[in-house]
């Protein structure tokens, strides 16, 4: 999977697992609070993804 539809994947996966109230849809700039809950997840995602792969141990325990 890339990492653009890991990012994309994530987002979906955290709609389903989320206690934010989808029915709080904010009119004035067309989001809900899942919306919002989604981009956080993405970003650490991101960050964490971003961390991993310039850390220079690729994963290794050592």
């Amino acid at each position: 999977m890339s990492v653009e539809d890991a990012l994309t994947r994530v987002g979906l996966e955290i709609q389903l697992a989320c206690s934010a109230d989808p029915a709080a849809w904010d009119p004035l700039v067309g989001t809900s609070p899942l919306h919002h809950a989604a981009a956080i997840h993405v970003k650490a995602l991101t960050e964490a993804a971003h961390l991993f792969l310039h850390s220079g141990t690729c994963g290794d325990k050592t």
